[in-house]
């Protein structure tokens, strides 16, 4: 799995941005917010329409328009006097992927600290996340909104520009991703779709993270190497907040901070670490402690060189349950299942990085699959890992500890696939006859016993670096 997304197929998961936490829908590639048989509250999509930009949904509330800011002295002026930054939890937050209108329903499950969900689909066309809901970025004050009131802390990945067209007709990702960035029409797409974004965000106040582009920091790295200047990106034109900026990666991502900083103070961005950018992962390379070093620098030097940007850096085990990778994708065992040096491993990298870095440390996307319960038999919706047994189930935690020491502050499980478990209550064909969860309520009992005993104080509390 080196040197590559893991079998490409990442980009289809993020496309479907399917309300997992509730498990509906198919496995069929959709960039529309599609509400599974059961869960109410999330409207269809319009058709695609790749080159047509969506007018505002009459009836949706838009915010305030904000004062024009016509210098980049003027944008930090801005976030100078800003003072909506919010308060973030001073204990290690356990999240889920969840969908909209289900906030009450997950915090009712198990006390879940944070909830998380993709924007997807490409700027400006029929199947972008903007036209959600009732259209006009209405799915993110809404979806932001209800957490609030869950005391849950909303968590967006931000994910448009692979699908953001003319570049999203290339077929490989990588292609996608650079053609994009030097596309003058596909940058000013996603500028104005990242601020509504953020416009958003700020609209609905507290604390809430960002994470902008999972996949292509990555790719760039591979193609361009371990400077981040040396990658292109069309700058120039895309945004009032790209006023002086070079045009390169760097510029990208000073222009990201600059909108977060006048739209949304509040707002925390993360910057995906990427392991496959190093040409190596965890598990397939199984590299030795010397390779975990260059990995680390490697890592590092290249969001240094990007300006150190954002505020936080999330890191992947996996982006599906191993049980789902055996018997759907045909990976052998010993390739798909972890073992405690696999662990130990990715511990060391992720400490390496935190420690460098001095930015707190998501675990995304982990897989909540167990082997625990009788109801995970490696069939669709039932499909085995062992990281929430890693992680939250042995005693004492020692896991969870070492990462929460490594800098770690929050964790959040959840595939990238319909079909894989999603340790929820499940709306579809695979559901539980008995109307449970479909990992037999364990994650839910973890988090539930994590709180009851002592959610783990931080040794590194959240908050605006830049």
């Amino acid at each position: 799995m080196s040197g590559r997304r893991r079998l490409a197929t990442f980009g289809l998961a993020a496309a479907l941005a399917l309300p997992l936490g509730a498990c509906g829908g198919s496995d069929s590639k959709s960039t529309s917010e599609a509400a599974p048989p059961g869960v109410a509250g999330a409207a269809p999509s319009g058709p695609a329409a790749d080159d047509i930009p969506q007018a505002p949904t009459p009836t949706t509330t838009t915010p305030d328009a904000p004062a024009e800011l016509t210098s980049p002295m003027d944008i930090e002026r801005a976030s100078a006097r800003a003072n909506r930054r919010g308060r973030w939890p001073s204990t290690l937050q356990i999240g889920l992927i969840d969908p909209e209108d289900h906030a009450s329903a997950l915090r009712e499950s198990a006390p879940f600290g944070v909830r998380w969900h993709y924007l997807s689909g490409g700027a400006a066309t029929g199947s972008s996340w903007t036209n959600w809901r009732m259209g006009d970025g209405s799915f993110v004050t809404a979806y932001a909104e209800e957490s609030r009131k869950a005391k849950t802390v909303p968590f967006f990945s931000y994910y448009v520009l692979q699908e953001t067209p003319p570049a999203s007709r290339r077929s490989a990702e990588p292609d996608k991703v650079a053609d994009g960035l030097s596309n003058p029409i596909v940058m000013r797409r996603v500028a104005n779709d990242l601020r509504r974004a953020l416009q958003r965000l700020g609209q609905a106040g507290g604390p809430a993270v960002l994470q902008i582009e999972p996949d292509m920091w990555g790719y760039l790295q591979q193609r361009h190497g371990d400077d981040a200047k040396d990658s292109p990106v069309r700058l120039k034109g895309s945004s009032r907040f790209a006023q002086g900026l070079p045009n390169n990666l760097r510029g990208f991502a000073r222009m990201v901070t600059r909108m977060r900083n006048a739209e949304a103070p509040n707002v925390l961005l993360a910057y995906p670490v990427s392991i496959f950018g190093t040409h190596k992962d965890i598990k397939g390379s199984k590299p030795s402690a010397e390779e975990l070093t260059t990995m680390v620098d490697r890592s590092v030097r290249f969001w240094r060189s990007a300006g150190s940007p954002f505020d936080l850096m999330t890191f992947e085990h996996a982006n599906r349950n191993a049980g789902y990778q055996i018997e759907v994708d045909g990976v052998a065992s010993e390739d798909a299942r972890w073992t405690d040096t696999d662990h130990q491993r990715h511990l060391t990298y992720v400490r390496g990085v935190l420690g460098a870095s001095r930015r707190p440390g998501v675990l995304w996307q982990v897989p909540p699959g167990n082997t625990v319960r009788p109801e995970m038999d490696d069939t669709p919706g039932h499909y085995t890992d062992d990281k929430v047994q890693t992680l939250l189930g042995r005693k004492g935690r020692p896991m969870l500890r070492a990462y929460r020491d490594a800098g770690v502050a929050m964790v959040l499980f959840g595939s990238a696939f319909p079909n894989d478990t999603c340790a929820c209550v499940r709306r579809d064909e695979h559901a539980r006859p008995d109307g449970k969860h479909d990992d037999g309520g364990y994650l839910a009992e973890q988090v539930r016993n994590y709180v009851k005993s002592g959610a783990l104080k931080l040794r590194r509390v959240p908050k605006r670096m830049n």
